[in-house]
């Protein structure tokens, strides 16, 4: 067998009972120099009236095509007339020899045999020797060397010996000698059984300026859970072997025990079925079934299922079943769901389920876990969980039974049983404790607190806080607080019914909210207190307009009964003059609005005796009384 334009060749003696080798040792230059793959180089040429074997011979002097095969395999009367203007290798080749040929792939090498029947008859070799290094002669350790149709393999060991015994059809059996950092060197096999040698092996040229890119992150062999289950030769084999081979089914006990043996993270699958673990470079719309773990290199799609877990390098595209955990390096388009976690480096778009956590990069639809959803990344869609939610922006919703937290944007809705976070609010903000936010341009309700920087929006909570409110912003709560342009103020009050008051208001100009507690030391000994809602417009510098409503509960000193319905409602219409910035006057109408079943044990009327001249004064079913009548206020503020 006579190689085609390799880089080098080297004559291979037999010391066993044939004594002669028809094979020849090839070294080729990985992709490691070229960007391109083998299959992917694309040319331009012209045949007339070519013999196919003449046509092999001027690809092969292009630049860059490395051929091996047999020349005794290929037709000697077969004529080749076709005109080629940058179409890849690959499918000139296929188109010059038809379907009576193969294409096998190692690096920048491509390697033409003659297809077998299934009924071929298959041969026994054994191929031994060692592997030294071309330019400094030192043995090389865990160099794999391995038969490229059937991935039978082994390692040299650590004097740089080995040993392969095989059994392969007659006549296309290949043998590859690989090792990271290293060119390749291939082996064309026709009748021997038995091969001794000595390989060589020269060292990859390094690139002047790489362009290949580099891959980022762990590398999925080192991995702990990996490294429990696939073996040193699964990995070195991994590291050392660029070829790789798709089949459609495989069956392994262990990653080193099947079909592909321990060559199995160089081959991607249809159908894989793992009695404990499995291997495998990936899986193209297929199915993957796994007792305990499947561990795929790159990509996969189609459905794993595992009793323990699904381990990706690649890309996901379809639906990954763990009884514990999923994992992918790369981006995930559609469902995870596991026992305890999803793990999803990049960004999923798709569904997370998970019994305690689910995590990935970026989120274009729903995570679900019974503890705790991460999306290190922007989240388009929701995220529920029993305690806590984290992403960094989010369109859509949080929903968690303690906290929600959103580093960066929020434009939707966030709904925790005890706090939620966000940078920027433009949405809503539900919980029982605590929510907080830089800037809030939506809603916040709270039973206990709400807290922002700057407000834009509303606060509806107990306690209100907003360090600067906005134009838009405003305050709903018994106490507001806040620095820049809230409105923080107490009042001495003087008023028809209740001539002595003192009253609190907290919020902003636009909308207060207003605390009071009163006192009636006249026969009836009252005392009252209430809460309403305010506003302060300034018609001009100093003069302000001042539209308020309270409601107040009247209690007597002596008898407090709080089942009674003894509510004295205000509407007020005061103007006042600012004085200073922390002083101003202000008085006006009010108009009062009494409701009572109370019975006065005195009189035996219902309700206490307060009203001035009431113009509507009338009982309704249930012996309720409402008295309407015109008041007056005044107050001093400060």
């Amino acid at each position: 067998m006579l190689p085609i334009k390799p880089t080098h060749s080297q004559a291979m003696a037999a010391t066993n009972r044939i004594g002669w080798l028809c094979c020849l040792l090839l070294s080729m230059t990985l992709s490691i120099v070229n960007g391109q793959q083998a299959p992917d180089l694309r040319v331009t040429i012209r045949f007339e009236q070519t013999l196919l074997i003449d046509a092999l011979h001027q690809l092969n002097e292009l630049s860059d095509i490395k051929l091996s095969f047999n020349p005794s395999n290929i037709p000697s009367d077969k004529i080749i007339n076709r005109s080629y203007t940058q179409v890849n290798i690959d499918s000139i080749l296929k188109e010059i020899l038809g379907d009576s040929f193969e294409l096998k792939y190692i690096g920048e090498y491509i390697i033409i045999q003659k297809k077998q029947s299934q009924k071929s008859e298959k041969q026994n070799y054994q191929f031994k020797g060692d592997v030294k290094d071309a330019t400094t002669g030192q043995t090389l350790t865990n160099v794999t060397i391995y038969e490229v149709n059937t991935l039978n393999s082994t390692l040299s060991d650590e004097k740089g010996e080995f040993e392969l015994d095989f059994s392969a059809k007659k006549g296309i059996t290949a043998l590859a000698i690989s090792r990271k950092d290293y060119q390749d060197t291939v082996i064309m096999v026709s009748d021997l059984h038995t091969l001794e040698s000595a390989i060589v092996l020269s060292p990859a040229p390094i690139p002047a300026s790489p362009n290949e890119k580099t891959e980022l992150g762990k590398k999925l062999e080192n991995y702990k859970l990996v490294r429990l289950f696939t073996s040193k030769e699964n990995r070195k084999n991994t590291e050392n072997v660029k070829q790789l081979e798709e089949r459609y089914f495989q069956f392994s006990l262990l990653p080193s025990i099947g079909t592909n043996m321990s060559m199995g993270g160089q081959v991607t699958h249809k159908l894989s079925f793992n009695l404990l673990a499995g291997y495998s470079y990936g899986l193209n719309e297929g199915f993957e079934l796994g007792g305990l773990y499947n561990i795929n290199r790159k990509n996969v799609s189609g459905c794993q299922i595992a009793g323990f877990g699904n381990t990706v390098g690649g890309t996901t595209h379809g639906i990954q079943i763990g009884g514990f955990l999923n994992t992918s390096k790369e981006k995930v388009t559609g469902v995870q769901i596991a026992g305890f976690t999803n793990f999803v480096t990049a960004d999923i778009e798709g569904l997370q389920i998970a019994g305690f956590t689910s995590i990935a990069k970026g989120l274009d639809g729903t995570q679900i876990s019974g503890f705790t959803n991460i999306a290190k990344g922007p989240t388009d869609g929701f995220q529920l969980s029993g305690f806590t939610n984290i992403t960094k922006d989010a369109k859509g919703g949080q929903i968690s039974g303690f906290s929600n937290i959103t580093h960066g944007d929020m434009d939707g809705i966030q709904i925790s049983g005890a706090h939620n976070y966000s940078q920027n609010l433009d949405g809503m903000q539900l919980t029982s404790l605590l929510n907080t936010a830089h800037e809030v341009k939506g809603f916040q309700m709270s039973a206990l607190v709400n807290t922002s920087k700057i407000l834009h929006g509303t606060q509806l909570g107990f306690i209100n806080y907003a360090d600067s409110i906005g134009d838009t912003g405003l305050q709903i709560g018994l106490i507001n607080l806040g620095r820049k342009n809230s409105l923080f103020e107490w009042s001495v009050e003087h008023a028809d019914v209740i001539p002595i008051r003192i009253t609190f208001r907290s919020g902003s100009n636009k909308l207060y909210t207003a605390l009071s507690a009163g006192m009636q030391l006249e026969d009836e000994k009252l005392w009252t207190y209430g809460v309403g809602l305010g506003s302060k417009i300034f018609l001009k510098s100093k003069f302000y307009f001042n539209p308020e409503i309270h409601a107040h509960r009247l209690m007597q000193q002596e008898n407090n009964d709080f089942e009674t319905v003894n509510q004295l409602n205000k509407i007020h219409l005061n103007f006042g003059y600012q004085f200073f910035k922390h002083l101003s006057l202000s008085g006006g109408p009010a108009i009062n609005i009494y409701i009572s079943d109370y019975i006065n044990p005195e009189s035996g009327l219902i309700g206490n005796d307060i009203a001035n001249k009431p113009f509507y004064d009338e009982v309704q079913e249930e012996n309720i009384r409402i008295q309407i009548w015109l008041g007056y206020a005044v107050a001093l503020r400060f």
